[in-house]
């Protein structure tokens, strides 16, 4: 008997983080998980035919992590896995932390759950969603390999270049935590030179797991695969060179970015959610500031949590300094939420009774985050409904087109349909604001356009594109055309047909 209450007793914080992991995920992103709603990125719906895009991007574990999970993206699976590496590093992040509190668990579990990162990448880039989440459960994991082996940093960095090869961007994860056990240790009152010597470890894991991921990159993708290293904007061939970038004007944005960014936070309320971090960040270093006062802490110690504590604001955006500015997509700060990590961890280890100073304005902000995914994720469903639609009248309209042959004759769009005298902004929607939201249908580019013909219509169709119609713009033939849906706004020119949606 005894052994079974020291198993329960043992794992029932797993149990109880898997729960409000769970609940929480469920409260914000339930309604994506049960429905299609596919657009933009998300439309790429087997994701066979980009293994070899993502190896160009340093990305080549995800084709790895694909073989196993499979290359369709069916939201119920891949929302379920992604809760669930979520809900593991969640457990892994929190025994590093040596969180106690069942109401700092259950807020850890919240804002790590509901943020708008993961609400951005359920709603448009559904298909990355686990392989994401499994990319934190590798940098969390990373920190505590390091954290409670002696020589753990060595291990650390082989979960580092595993986290880089699914998702280069939650690198920032590791380093924000690592910055914050520092801080811990020194309000702990350990003994300096363990401090320092941990520091020292947290450093070479992370030194040592960017040259393993180097390695890693020119063996596997280049070497083996033959693939070049892409220098697109979410590339990392040009990693490390800052040739023409001002360090000091690239340092100042990446650290002024996530100060921006919380104080005009993606959710509902921005502004109130705003002004509720500045509170929260007060009440921290009041509350930091007794404690250092109270205990005299040694001098050395009191510099390094400065320093760490000045530090946070790069730490929690380095991967934006090394990509020199160039990635700012809203996907890439989920690391932004170790925010609210630290005030927990500074409330954990001073012993603060106050709680509610705390866990107040941190619940009122979880709950804007749940009602603005569930936002979102109602525009998701409308654009879905009207792309389906949409296009349904325009494959008519082509078939009724003399001489146009199902499958055979090319067809171009000039122009796009949020252009045509058809689409009508959605009133109320205003605020829906953020990364992929910008589009009031679910195609966006030409490769959207394709899958959506070919995974949601199941549409037999020759279609060249939109960037393709370049050339027909300027034909007499075309300009003469009516706009769409008139009558000869699709018609045959050169053996192409052409549908005009704008001028």
């Amino acid at each position: 008997m005894k052994r079974v209450l020291d198993h329960i007793d043992k794992y029932i914080y797993l149990y109880i983080i898997i729960i409000f992991t769970v609940a929480f995920g469920l409260l914000a992103h339930a309604y994506r998980f049960f429905n299609l709603d596919f657009s933009h990125d998300s439309l790429l719906i087997c994701e066979y035919s980009n293994k070899n895009w993502q190896l160009s991007l340093g990305r080549f574990l995800q084709p790895v992590y694909w073989f196993f999970r499979g290359d369709l993206i069916p939201p119920f699976l891949v929302g379920g896995l992604a809760i669930l590496w979520l809900a593991i590093a969640n457990y892994i992040l929190i025994r590093v932390l040596e969180i106690q509190s069942l109401k700092a668990i259950a807020l850890i579990c919240g804002v790590t759950s509901t943020n708008a990162v993961l609400t951005f990448l359920f709603a448009t880039y559904l298909d990355w969603a686990d392989t994401y989440m499994l990319a934190y459960l590798l940098s969390v994991g990373a920190v505590y390999l390091t954290e409670k082996y002696h020589y753990g940093c060595l291990f650390a960095s082989v979960a580092i270049v595993a986290s880089l090869g699914l998702y280069q961007s939650y690198f920032n994860v590791t380093v924000i935590l690592f910055l914050i056990l520092i801080v811990k240790h020194c309000l702990e009152g350990k003994e300096s030179r363990d401090v320092w010597f941990c520091a020292i470890r947290y450093f070479i894991a992370l030194i040592l797991g960017l040259i393993f991921y180097y390695i890693s990159l020119q063996v596997i993708v280049v070497g083996w695969k033959g693939i070049p290293l892409s220098d697109s904007v979410h590339g990392v061939a040009g990693v490390g060179d800052f040739t023409g970038v001002s360090i000091v004007n690239l340092f100042c944005e990446t650290y002024l970015m996530p100060i921006r960014y919380m104080l005009y936070p993606e959710t509902f309320h921005r502004r109130i959610s705003g002004c509720l971090n500045g509170l929260l960040f007060l009440f921290a270093v009041s509350a930091l500031l007794k404690k250092m006062t109270a205990s005299k802490m040694k001098k050395n110690l009191l510099f390094l949590t400065v320093l760490c504590l000045f530090l946070m604001p790069f730490g929690i955006n380095v991967v934006f300094f090394i990509g020199k500015g160039v990635v700012t997509s809203h996907l890439t700060i989920f690391s932004y939420c170790f925010f609210y990590v630290l005030i927990l961890m500074i409330y954990e280890e001073l012993n603060l009774k106050m709680f509610r100073r705390f866990a107040i304005p941190m619940a009122i902000v979880i709950a804007f985050n749940i009602v603005f995914a569930n936002q979102v994720y109602l525009k998701k469903g409308l654009e879905f409904e009207a792309s389906e639609s949409f296009m349904t009248k325009v494959t008519y309209s082509i078939e009724q087109t003399d001489g146009y042959v199902p499958g055979e004759t090319p067809v171009v769009f000039v122009g796009t349909p949020e252009e045509s005298v058809l689409y009508r902004k959605r009133t109320g929607f205003d605020n829906i604001m953020g990364h992929g939201l910008d589009h009031p249908f679910g195609y966006t580019y030409d490769g959207t356009y394709r899958c959506f013909f070919d995974y949601i219509m199941s549409y037999n169709i020759n279609f060249k594109g939109i960037s393709s119609s370049d050339i027909y713009v300027t034909m007499p033939e075309v300009m003469a055309m009516p706009i769409y849906p008139a009558k000869g706004s699709c018609k045959i020119v050169d053996d192409v047909l052409v549908v005009k949606f704008s001028e």
